[in-house]
C-alpha cells in the first residue's frame, strides 16, 4: 500500500512538469473557501477539503446531507433506527456510531458558523446553499467544538442589494412532491437587504408492511430560512439568520437479513418473520419521528484598521418525539415507548485576525454550552411478550405481564471554553509555515434513573435483576455524576511550499480530540436489587485524541484546465470511543488504538467546452490496533474484557472499523451544451458513479453483518433557456435499483437472527425550475 501510495503522489507531482496542448475551453472556476476563517482558494489552502457549491450540488441531484456521500469520496453516511439519533457520518472509514445520545460525533458539522453537536441533527435537506465543505482529519484549532476525524461545514447564500431568486417543484414515484424557492429583498440600498428561502419534501415509504401494506421511511417535512444582512457603514457587518424545521416521519423498521432459532417461537405465535433485502418489514406498531429544530446565528464583523474583529453567537433547540416496534417482528414482542428528547446549545465566539509584515496572525476564544435530555420507555412488554419469553424461558412463566418492561430518564450539562490562534509565515515568496494551537477545558454533568417492573428479580443467564436474557432491568438504577478531565492541547503545524506556478506541495501534523463524557443507555449502570452493589459500571468513557500527519499536492494544469489534488495520510486515534449494538442495549467503551492510512485523489476537468469531469477516489485502510470489542457473540474470558465476567469480548487486532470500506470512488460527468437542432435551449446532463468496497456494517464485527462492494449510479438530463431564467429536468437515483444494506444489528432479543436497514431503491422525478 506504502508503494501504490507514493506512486500516486509522485505521478501528481510529475504531472505538473507536463506541457500539453489544451482547447479553447475556460478555465475551471475558482473555489473560494473559508476552512481557515480566511476566505482563501481552496487550491492555496494547505487542508485535505473536498468543496462543491450550491449550484453543482443542485447540478448533480444532491438534496439533503445524506446524499453528500455520493459525490464526496471519502465520505459515509448512515441511519438506523433514528434518523436524528441514528445518524452517523465517516471520514476516512472513521465516526461514531449513533443510537446512544451520549455521544458527539467524530465527524462535526457545522452550519452558517454553528455547531451541531450530534450528525443526525445535520441530516436535514439543503436549501439555499452558497457552498459545502468537507475537511478532511481532524480539525483541532479553529473549529469551535474540536473534531477527531473531520468537519462539514455548510455555508448559506448571503443575501444582495438586488431583487432576484429562484423557485422549484418537482415530482416523482413513490409519490414525492418537493417545492422550494429563495428570495431576495433589498431595503436600503448597499445598506439593508433580506433573504428569506423555504423548501416542502413529501414522499411516500419505501418499507412494506407484510400485514397491511403499509409503507414507512417516508418524508414529510418542510423548512424556512430567513436572513438579515444590515452594512451601516463600511466598516460594520451585521449578518442575523433564522431557521425552522419540521419534519413528521415514519422512521425506521427493519427487515430481516437471516431468521434463527427464535423463528419457530415467533412462528407458533403467529409471526412471519420473512427474509427480505427489498424492504418487506411486520410491524404491530406505527414508527414516528416528529422533529422540531430551530435556531438563530448573529454574525458581526468590525474593520479596526489594524485587524478585523468578528463575533459569533449561536443558539439552537432541537426536540425529537420517536416511538417505534422495536423486536422488528409482526409477533407483538416489544415497543419502545414515546421518548422524547431535547437538545439546547449555545455558544459564543471571537475572533480577531490581521497581517504584520510577512506574518497573517489570527485569535480567538470560544465559549459553548449545552443541555439535553431524554426520557421514555426503552423496552415495554406488548401483548406477545410474555408469551414469546415464557417459551425460551419457562423459568419467566407468570411473571411478565404486557406494560412491564424498562424506562428511564438521562440528563446531561456541557459546558466548555476554548482559546485559539493560527498564524502563518510567509517565509518567502514560495514558503508559508503555519502554526495553529489551542487550549480546551470541558465539564459535563451526567446523570440517569432507570426504572423496571415486573421482572421478579430472578436470575437468568448469570444476570443478576433480569427475568429476561437481557441486562438490567431493575429498578431505580443511576447515576449522577461529574466529569472535569478534558483539558486539551490541540492544534496544527504545516509547511506549504510553491513547486511551480501550477503546484502547490505542503506536508501538516495536526492534533484533534473529542471529549469523553456518559453512557446514557440503560445498559451503562447496572446493581443487584437485593445487595445494592454494582454489577456493571458503564456510565463514563475517555476522550479520544489523535493524531495526523499528511503530505499533499494541489495543482492546476492544463491552463487551468485540470485540478488534481492528492493527499496521503496516517493517523493515530487513542481511546477509540466506540458504541456496540449487543441485541437490546449499547455498550460504549474506549478502545486503546486505532490507526488510519491511505491516500486520496481528486480531480476537476473541463475537458471540453461545456463538458466536465470531476470526481476522486479514497483507499483507506482503518484498522484496530489490538484491543477487544464487547459483543453478543465473541468468547467469555477474553483478556482484557471488561468485567462482568459473564460477558462475551471478541480481539480486534487489525480488524477493519465498521462501516469502513477500503475503496470509495465518485466519478462524474457534467454537460452543459446547446441542445441538438434548437441553439434557443441549452442541454444540461449529469452522471454519477459511486463505487463502495466490502465493509462490515456492524460494531461488533460480526462476519454476517458484512455488506459486499456495490456501485450506484445516479443521474439527470435537462433543458434550460441560455438566460438560465428556466430549466425542465429528469432525474433518477439508484437507476439500477442496487439492493444493498447500510446497517445490520443482532434482531432484538432473538439470538441467531439478524434484522438490516436497506439502502433506498430507484427513485425517479423531474423538477421545473425558475430564476428571477
Amino acid at each position: 500500500m506504502k508503494r501504490l501510495a507514493c506512486a500516486a503522489l509522485a505521478a501528481a507531482i510529475a504531472f505538473t512538469w507536463q506541457t500539453q496542448a489544451v482547447a479553447a475551453q475556460g478555465a475551471i472556476e475558482e473555489i473560494i473557501v473559508t476552512a481557515t476563517k480566511r476566505e482563501e482558494s481552496i487550491q492555496d489552502v494547505p487542508i485535505a477539503v473536498t468543496a462543491i457549491s450550491g449550484t453543482d450540488l443542485k447540478a448533480r441531484g444532491i438534496e439533503d446531507v445524506y446524499d453528500l456521500q455520493q459525490v464526496v469520496p471519502s465520505l459515509v453516511v448512515n441511519d438506523s433506527n433514528s434518523t436524528t439519533g441514528g445518524g452517523t457520518m465517516r471520514i476516512r472509514g472513521v465516526g461514531t456510531t449513533g443510537n446512544n445520545v451520549g455521544l458527539e460525533a467524530a465527524v462535526g458539522t457545522f452550519i452558517d458558523g454553528i455547531y451541531r453537536s450530534r450528525s443526525g441533527q445535520a441530516l436535514n435537506d439543503l436549501i439555499d446553499v452558497e457552498r459545502i465543505e468537507v475537511l478532511r482529519g481532524p480539525q483541532g484549532t479553529l473549529f469551535g467544538k474540536n473534531t477527531s476525524a473531520g468537519a462539514v461545514n455548510v455555508v448559506s447564500k448571503k443575501p444582495e442589494f438586488e431583487f432576484g431568486g429562484n423557485a422549484a417543484i418537482g415530482a416523482g414515484n413513490y409519490d414525492s412532491r418537493r417545492v422550494e424557492a429563495a428570495v431576495n429583498l433589498p431595503a436600503i440600498d448597499d445598506v439593508l437587504a433580506f433573504r428569506l428561502a423555504g423548501s416542502y419534501n413529501e414522499r411516500d415509504g419505501y418499507y412494506e408492511n407484510i400485514a397491511n401494506n403499509n409503507t414507512y421511511n417516508s418524508r414529510d417535512r418542510y423548512a424556512v430560512k430567513g436572513q438579515m444582512l444590515w452594512t451601516p457603514s463600511d466598516a460594520v457587518q451585521v449578518r442575523l439568520i433564522a431557521d425552522y424545521i419540521d419534519r413528521d416521519e415514519d422512521c425506521c423498521p427493519a427487515s430481516y437479513r437471516i431468521v434463527g432459532p427464535t423463528g419457530a417461537v415467533l412462528r407458533a405465535l403467529g409471526g412471519n418473520p420473512v427474509i427480505s433485502n427489498t424492504g418487506k418489514v411486520g410491524t404491530n406498531y406505527t414508527p414516528f419521528e416528529e422533529v422540531e429544530d430551530k435556531g438563530a446565528v448573529l454574525e458581526v464583523e468590525f474593520d479596526l484598521g489594524f485587524a478585523d474583529l468578528t463575533s459569533v453567537t449561536g443558539y439552537r433547540d432541537f426536540d425529537v418525539s420517536r416511538g417505534q416496534d422495536v423486536d422488528f417482528s409482526n409477533v407483538d414482542i416489544y415497543r419502545l415507548g414515546n421518548t422524547e428528547e431535547t437538545f439546547e446549545n449555545l455558544s459564543q465566539e471571537f475572533r480577531l485576525a490581521g497581517t504584520i509584515g510577512d506574518v497573517d496572525w489570527l485569535a480567538g476564544t470560544y465559549v459553548y454550552k449545552e443541555e439535553l435530555s431524554q426520557a421514555g420507555g426503552f423496552l415495554i412488554l406488548a401483548s406477545q411478550g410474555p408469551a414469546y419469553f415464557s417459551a425460551l424461558i419457562p423459568a419467566a412463566a407468570g411473571q411478565l405481564v404486557p406494560g412491564n418492561g424498562l424506562s428511564g430518564a438521562f440528563e446531561q450539562e456541557t459546558t466548555g471554553w476554548s482559546v485559539f490562534t493560527r498564524n502563518t509565515w510567509h517565509a518567502s515568496e514560495l514558503l508559508d509555515i503555519t502554526l495553529g494551537l489551542r487550549f480546551s477545558e470541558e465539564s459535563k454533568d451526567g446523570s440517569s434513573i432507570i426504572n423496571g417492573g415486573g421482572t421478579g428479580g430472578v436470575i437468568v443467564n448469570n444476570w443478576p435483576c433480569a427475568t429476561l436474557p437481557i441486562a438490567p432491568f431493575c429498578n431505580n438504577t443511576g447515576y449522577d455524576k461529574t466529569r472535569q478531565e478534558d483539558e486539551q492541547w490541540s492544534g496544527t503545524v504545516s509547511v506549504a511550499y510553491q513547486l511551480t506556478d501550477a503546484t502547490n506541495a505542503y506536508a501538516s501534523y495536526s492534533r484533534g480530540f473529542k471529549s469523553g463524557g456518559f453512557n446514557l443507555d440503560p445498559a451503562a449502570f447496572q446493581l443487584n436489587p437485593t445487595t445494592g452493589a454494582v454489577v456493571n459500571d458503564g456510565s463514563e468513557f475517555k476522550a479520544e485524541v489523535v493524531d495526523t500527519y499528511e503530505i499533499g499536492t494541489k495543482s492546476q494544469l492544463l491552463d487551468g484546465l485540470l485540478n488534481l489534488n492528492a493527499t496521503i495520510f496516517y493517523s493515530e486515534f487513542e481511546n477509540f470511543q466506540l458504541n456496540t449494538f449487543t441485541g437490546a442495549f449499547f455498550i460504549v467503551q474506549n478502545v486503546p488504538q486505532v490507526n488510519s492510512k491511505g491516500i486520496e485523489v481528486e480531480y476537476q476537468w473541463n475537458v471540453a467546452d461545456g463538458v466536465f469531469l470531476v470526481g476522486g477516489v479514497t483507499l483507506a485502510e482503518s484498522v484496530y490496533d489490538g484491543g477487544v470489542i464487547i459483543n453478543a457473540t465473541g468468547d467469555l474470558n477474553v483478556p482484557g474484557c471488561p468485567p462482568p465476567a459473564t460477558r462475551r469480548c471478541t480481539k480486534l487486532d487489525n480488524e477493519r472499523l465498521t462501516n469502513s470500506p477500503r475503496w470509495q470512488a465518485s466519478n462524474g460527468i457534467m454537460i452543459d451544451q446547446p441542445f441538438p437542432f434548437a441553439d434557443s435551449l441549452r442541454l444540461t446532463a449529469n452522471l454519477n458513479w459511486m463505487y463502495r468496497s466490502g465493509l462490515n456494517t456492524g460494531s461488533d464485527l460480526d462476519p454476517q453483518k458484512r455488506q459486499s462492494s456495490y456501485s450506484l449510479i445516479n443521474g439527470q438530463i435537462g433543458v434550460r433557456s441560455p438566460d438560465e431564467r428556466y430549466e425542465a429536468t429528469l432525474w433518477g437515483n439508484n437507476l439500477f435499483d442496487k439492493e444493498y444494506s447500510t446497517i445490520v444489528f443482532d434482531s432484538v432479543s432473538q439470538t441467531g437472527s439478524w434484522s438490516q436497514f436497506v439502502g433506498a431503491p430507484r427513485m425517479w422525478g423531474v423538477t421545473l425550475k425558475t430564476n428571477f
